[in-house]
């Protein structure tokens, strides 16, 4: 288990989960692959849509496998938007 955190441009600052999650997967030694559950604690679809796709994209995997993980309450606001 690891934690990070990270601070960004004010400009793309609702991206910051992907630098946070990307230094915790790094600090922990492990693949995102190997993540079974994400809760991406974000008040807006459009943000959590934004760290799940930049996140998909750093990792080489798909977003749809990031989002098959994710918390229901991210499924259920990017569904709406989607």
């Amino acid at each position: 288990m690891a934690s990070a955190q990270t601070g960004l441009d004010p400009q793309i600052m609702g991206l910051g989960p992907v630098q946070a999650v990307t230094n915790a997967l790094s600090k922990a030694e492990v693949a995102i692959s190997d993540v079974n559950v994400f809760e991406l604690n974000e008040a807006f679809a459009a943000q959590a849509l934004g760290v799940i796709r930049n996140l998909a994209s750093e990792h080489g995997v798909s977003a749809e496998s990031i989002l098959q993980k994710a918390t229901l309450m991210v499924v259920l606001l990017l569904w709406v938007t989607l």
